[in-house]
């Protein structure tokens, strides 16, 4: 059973649920005491369907991963770079243009990033003088439909 408790009177409430691990866990909630029990009433209902088998785990990682912001991304990105060996002038350019196509996108996170704005940018990259696909910082994006 999810309950709601307050460290500090007057201050926000912490919704206390068990996770899909059945571990104890607090999550900062709202100063409605409320809307915090239903934030944890909802959490451990996402995790017993976990549990359960209902809610495949996998799925429920992918879209975490997808909130992540993009600045955790790309450092992601370039550490499994240095972890392939990659040389750092491999890995400035490359994450340079990953950052150029997030820039003139204005995405946040993956989630935001559509088919339309990956081929905008390869327009753009086009047009400045990019000669072929692999040259486009798209295409080192992995999500590039061309």
């Amino acid at each position: 059973m999810a309950t709601v408790t307050r460290k500090v009177k007057g201050g926000k409430w912490y919704a206390i649920f068990t996770d899909d691990q059945g571990r104890q866990r607090w999550k900062t909630g709202y100063t409605d005491k409320a809307e915090t029990q239903r934030m944890a009433n909802r959490l451990e209902d996402e995790a017993k369907k976990v549990r359960m088998g209902d809610i495949d785990h996998q799925a429920v990682t992918r879209r975490m991963e997808r909130n992540r912001p993009m600045a955790e991304h790309i450092e992601s990105f370039r550490q499994a770079m240095v972890g392939l060996g990659r040389s750092s002038n491999h890995i400035a350019y490359t994450i340079r243009d990953v950052e150029l196509c997030i820039d003139h996108t204005g995405i946040t996170n993956p989630n935001q990033l559509t088919k339309t704005q990956v081929e905008l940018w390869r327009t753009h990259c086009l047009t400045k003088g990019y000669p072929d696909c692999r040259g486009c910082p798209a295409w080192r994006l992995r999500c590039c439909w061309h």
